[in-house]
């Protein structure tokens, strides 16, 4: 019964649930930060095989060492295409990245003296 006469008083007062919600000193207005920009895997792999033109083309690398490295270039394609077609996520871009450069350092590798 007292409960009905608090709850009555405040209905007359004028005061609603909407305005007697808590207030988080403003901080769920800011948006949050963006994310930060990661690079993108195409272009790197782009320029992996430009590398290994040049390296052939040179002599540093063998026909042999070049088709195995482009294999592994096209492996890594394959799998940005099957990723981007579920969605890529965070994860996902971070082991491709991570794969396009091992297969940088190996060509690389291969390419010195």
């Amino acid at each position: 019964m007292r409960n009905c006469g608090v709850v009555i008083g405040l209905l007359l007062a004028g005061v609603s649930p909407a305005q007697a919600q808590i207030w988080d000193g403003g901080r769920s207005a800011v948006p949050d930060p963006p994310a930060p920009i990661e690079p993108d895997v195409t272009p790197m792999l782009h320029d992996l095989r430009r590398d290994l033109r040049t390296a052939r083309r040179s002599g540093q690398i063998t026909r042999e060492e070049e088709r195995s490295l482009r294999q592994q270039a096209a492996l890594i394609a394959n799998a940005e295409r099957r990723y981007r077609s579920a969605g890529l996520s965070a994860s996902e871009r971070r082991e491709l990245i991570a794969r396009t450069e091992a297969l940088k350092s190996a060509i690389d590798a291969r390419r010195t003296p």
